[in-house]
This record gives structure tokens, C-alpha cells and sequence, in this order.
């Protein structure tokens, strides 16, 4: 289950997907059956305070928000280093590259570097 129960985002029909939800209310909800619920599912849950923060400002897309915060994830699967999701460290590198004009592809690989470089961002 999520850490924040006021983080909110809206699901493709608009219904708001709560960071309170755990992924089998999700299911059962449906909010996970369309892309845009997925979406929303995974920025609310994986995305730290900023990140979120930064998505309600539209100061990055839906796209850019969930590729961050679930970025760390990703490269867990890849390299099996980290556990990623909620690490607001790795995110705060990445969001900090998006609102300075990178795309989300170029974010990512700000935050593999960050990985790479300090052992102690999986922290």
C-alpha cells in the first residue's frame, strides 16, 4: 500500500486514483484496465511528493511523471540493484532534468547515472 493518502490523479474517466489503494483494489475498481488508470496508478503510488507535486503544476506531462517514477523499477529489473519506487533521491534527479527541459528517455538516464555513480542513492 502507498505512503500518502492525498496524493490524487485522475483515472481516463476522470474518477481520482488515490495513493491509499493497494494494487488489488485497483483491480477491482478497474482503475488498472486502461492505460491512463495504469498511469495515474503508478504516479500516485511510485511517484515521491515532488514528483507528484510537479505533475499537478503541469510542470511535466503524464508520460514524463510516470517514466520517473517508475525509472528506478526499471532499472532494478535491469541491473538488480535497487529498489526503486518511492526513492525520492533517484526521483528528485530526474525531475530536476524534466523541469529543466530534458525528455522523460534522457531523465531516466540522468537517474541510471546517479545510480551508478553513488552507491548510496538506493537509500
Amino acid at each position: 500500500m502507498a505512503r500518502q493518502s492525498d496524493n490524487q490523479d485522475g483515472d481516463e474517466d476522470g474518477r481520482p486514483v488515490s495513493a491509499d489503494i493497494d494494487k488489488r483494489e485497483a483491480n477491482l475498481r478497474g482503475l488498472l484496465s486502461r492505460s491512463k488508470g495504469r498511469r495515474a496508478y503508478a504516479i500516485a503510488t511510485d511517484g515521491s511528493e515532488e514528483l507528484i507535486t510537479a505533475h499537478r503544476n503541469d510542470q511535466i506531462t503524464d508520460a514524463e511523471a510516470e517514466a520517473v517514477a517508475v525509472a528506478v523499477a526499471v532499472a532494478v529489473a535491469v541491473a538488480v540493484a535497487l529498489n526503486a519506487p518511492g526513492n525520492t533521491a533517484l526521483q528528485a534527479a530526474g525531475l530536476k532534468a524534466l523541469i529543466n527541459g530534458s525528455k522523460a528517455i534522457e531523465a531516466v538516464n540522468v537517474m541510471k547515472a546517479v545510480m551508478s555513480v553513488d552507491q548510496n542513492a538506493d537509500e
